[in-house]
């Protein structure tokens, strides 16, 4: 416990007084108290992603993703963006208030009241550049293992929402989550509306997308995070890719789940192909209305399996479309110079939504990532 007297201090300071200013409020809605000492969210083990259900003084170290690796001479941690997920745009603070560095870990600290929403800490080096950075998923209340899906078929076990989502609930733009392209660790913004493809709004005004020819570099991605890069030829972020090795059965520590959870395989031995008992494309009910499929009883005996129309980026651009129209989730099992998705297409009326638990769509589009349990 001696690393708090080290660099937590200022943090726990800050709690103080914050909660001294909640002791005095003279109103009835109370926010719920930091905990009395700082939680390691890395004590079980590292990650690219961390998820936070409580207001509190949270830290971590800071490595590359599920590795012992230090993400390198870090000279300073910073919040790069904080989003609702929805059209709201947050103020700066509104999900994670404040971020420090010291003695290879990042100490982070939540409002008193809890905001559900997504940011992403980055750490930087002597040069400004950025090293590494880290997906804090904050959502009240939410537990991946107690809320988790067993699969058919001993298919796995699935989180019963999108990586990123603050909502399962059909219907809550908040269940749309966040979407990624393959072998990237870091997310990009999906859908601020149900009806629309708009952009949720966040804290920043993110860069414009790049080409594959000047950008396609793993490395050289990692430094932008925030920068989607659309293929320049071909259907790969990675310029004369693909590199098969970003995401794997192993976790790899480009993975964008949080610890004890992983992208899951797909093509036809895949998770879904194996839980539907067949890689085929089946007809299926969906609730045009709230953009969503209950896949219940096809995939898994939960009474609900909801997966979502939450669009895609493009892979030639990276604009946002097909909001309502299509979802896909992606899986690490690559199909020649294109990998394996789960594949929904929503139609209205009387006419039947599809399903198709394998296909084959290129590497540099945004789509969204349902997490197994490894």
């Amino acid at each position: 416990m001696k690393r708090f007297s080290v660099f937590c201090l200022p943090a726990l300071v800050m709690a103080g007084a914050l909660l001294l200013s909640v002791a005095c409020k003279k109103d009835n809605a109370a926010p719920a108290p930091v905990p009395a000492q700082p939680i390691d969210l890395s004590a079980s083990g590292t990650a690219n992603c961390y998820i936070v259900s409580a207001p509190g003084i949270y830290y971590f170290k800071a490595t590359k993703g599920n590795s012992n690796l230090l993400a390198g001479d870090i000279e300073k941690a910073e919040v790069l963006w904080e989003s609702f997920g929805t059209s709201a745009v947050p103020d700066k603070g509104s999900i994670i208030s404040s971020v420090s560095y010291a003695d290879n870990y990042v100490t982070f600290t939540t409002p008193l009241t809890l905001r559900n929403g997504n940011a992403v800490i980055a750490v930087r080096g002597s040069m400004k550049n950025i090293l590494w950075s880290w997906h804090i998923w904050v959502c009240a209340g939410y537990d991946p293992d107690a809320t988790a899906q067993v699969y058919k078929n001993d298919a796995g076990t699935m989180m019963d929402r999108n990586l990123g989502a603050t909502s399962s609930t059909p219907g809550a733009i908040e269940s749309f989550g966040l979407l990624y392209q393959w072998g990237r660790k870091d997310p990009f913004l999906g859908s601020s509306s149900l009806e629309f493809s708009t952009l949720a709004k966040s804290t920043i005004d993110w860069p414009t997308p790049v080409s594959s020819a000047d950008y396609g570099n793993v490395n050289v991605a990692v430094g932008i995070p925030t920068t989607f890069i659309y293929a320049s030829t071909g259907q790969d972020w990675v310029h004369g890719g693909p590199d098969n090795t970003l995401w794997a059965a192993d976790k790899t520590i480009y993975d964008p789940c949080p610890y004890g959870w992983k992208v899951p395989a797909g093509g036809d031995n895949g998770v879904w192909a194996t839980a539907a008992g067949s890689a085929d494309d089946f007809k299926w009910t969906s609730d045009f209305d709230n953009d969503a499929m209950n896949l219940s009883g096809k995939l898994g005996d939960a009474g609900s399996i909801w997966y979502q129309a939450a669009g895609c980026r493009g892979e030639d651009n990276g604009n946002l479309s097909s909001v309502r129209a299509k979802g896909h989730c992606w899986s690490i099992t690559p199909n020649n110079n294109n990998v394996y998705t789960c594949y929904m297409y929503f139609a209205s009326g009387e006419k039947k939504s599809s399903f198709y638990p394998k296909s084959s769509v290129p590497r540099a589009a945004g789509y969204s990532v349902r997490c197994v349990k490894e």
